[in-house]
């Protein structure tokens, strides 16, 4: 997925639109005979009962509400970008190739911190501490991003 942006960026500035299409499509192709190898067939699969209160009784929990919560609008921030930032960028006279390279950028920011926060959450007892510090982060994103009319910015 991080990668994606950037290939198919450099494959439509190499051949056109259809180009990043007809590269996936035949590489998925590709993939079949090897799935085929590799899966098992495994037919003998086991019911699980999970008992019906069960999600409401999770649901129920506050910690897990919130966490629900921030996780939603994480990613709803994360991928907010991705179809809106393309034409402002375009606007300003970005090749495609460089449009690609900046959602490589992004993700590969969000791939290389990935590990240091989770390194963080696990010698932190709480978490909240940095969702919080997250979502302020994202916020000040978003301000500059924009950006806010009283920034003073253009």
């Amino acid at each position: 997925m991080s990668l994606g942006p950037a290939i198919g960026g450099l494959l439509y500035g190499f051949g056109g639109y259809g180009l990043p299409f007809y590269v996936l499509g035949s590489m998925m192709l590709l993939t079949i005979p090897f799935c085929v190898l590799v899966i098992p067939n495994n037919r003998e699969c086991q019911v699980v009962m999970i008992p019906k209160g069960s999600y409401f009784r999770l649901l129920s929990v506050f910690k897990i509400i919130i966490n629900g919560f921030i996780i939603v609008i994480g990613a709803q921030l994360l991928s907010f970008l991705d179809p809106t930032i393309e034409p402002h960028l375009r606007k300003i006279g970005f090749e495609p190739h460089y449009v690609s390279l900046a959602f490589l950028i992004m993700s590969a920011t969000y791939t290389l911190t990935s590990p240091l926060v989770g390194y963080l959450s696990s010698v932190t007892k709480n978490k909240f501490q940095i969702m919080s510090i997250g979502l302020i982060l994202l916020a000040i994103e978003f301000l500059f991003l924009g950006p806010a009319d009283f920034l003073g910015l253009d």
